[in-house]
């Protein structure tokens, strides 16, 4: 869930004490962007969810933030197989590093995803009342 998005539902009155009253009944520790648990849903806020303008350059246009439901079951992971670490010493460059200046370490692995069940993933596109910006991305 976008933060605009989590905000409005925070502050509306009909969700409000119900929400503060889960935030505390809930709270399974601090972790990365988690909010609460509310009917066998746990809710996570982030940035990098990235709003889509509508009627842009008009008067009129918007920001719709989508907001992503995944079930348990709806897509399977691997872990990372045969992990290789490559280390390159100094002067392995050849005649693109002459002075032996540079030398690198990186590592690469294969890993895979996939959707096992598309009726277990929702999308849902909703307005905010505020369009804050909660953080900018490299190269903005």
């Amino acid at each position: 869930m976008q933060p605009n998005v989590f905000l409005n539902f925070a502050q509306s009155s009909s969700t409000n004490t119900w929400l503060n009253k889960t935030i505390y009944e809930n709270f399974k520790g601090i972790e990365d962007g988690y909010v609460t648990s509310i009917l066998n849903f746990d809710i996570y806020v982030s940035a990098n969810v990235k709003p889509f303008a509508v009627n842009e350059g008009e008067a009129d246009a918007f920001n719709v933030y989508p907001t992503y439901i995944f079930r348990k079951g709806a897509y399977g992971t691997t872990s990372l197989k045969d992990l290789q670490l490559i280390y390159k010493p100094y002067g392995s460059g050849g005649t693109g590093d002459p002075l032996d200046q540079r030398s690198s370490i990186g590592w690469k692995a294969y890993f895979g995803c996939a959707v096992l069940n598309p009726f277990f993933l929702v999308r849902i596109e909703t307005r905010a009342t505020t369009d804050y910006q909660w953080q900018k991305t490299i190269g903005e």
